[in-house]
């Protein structure tokens, strides 16, 4: 059953790790939020979240978010800094600095919400 009010208390941000437990990860039906933690250096496979829209809050360091099948289009976010990704659209992500990046990521839609997307696909396709 699904509590129709829920907290996170006490959030120590400055501690977190990419986090799965129940007092830092919320599911409902239609929606997933958790804060993750990604390290410094670190990149993504190619992927898609399906029909999900996703939001990503920039709390502390920098994300950088690749398009394209030679990166072509990079878009940056900095603390304070809120980045939606449409559903379907295939890219990936990276931590370029030397300190992990700390966000709250938010998804929200229905069904399977990653798919991972072989890189030589994008390449043949162009996007």
């Amino acid at each position: 059953m699904i509590m129709p009010i829920r907290i996170l208390k006490s959030l120590n941000i400055e501690s977190m790790n990419k986090i799965v437990d129940s007092e830092r990860f919320i599911k409902t039906e239609n929606a997933i939020l958790e804060f993750v933690t990604s390290n410094s250096g670190s990149i993504s496979n190619w992927h898609h979240h399906g029909e999900y829209d996703i939001f990503n809050y920039i709390i502390s360091g920098i994300k950088e978010f690749l398009l394209g099948s030679n990166d072509e289009q990079v878009i940056t976010a900095k603390p304070g800094d809120l980045v939606h990704i449409a559903p379907n659209t295939i890219h990936r992500e990276s931590n370029p600095s030397d300190q992990p990046t700390k966000y709250l990521l938010i998804r929200v839609g229905t069904g399977q919400s990653l798919f991972l997307v072989d890189d030589r696909s994008i390449r043949s396709t162009g996007g």
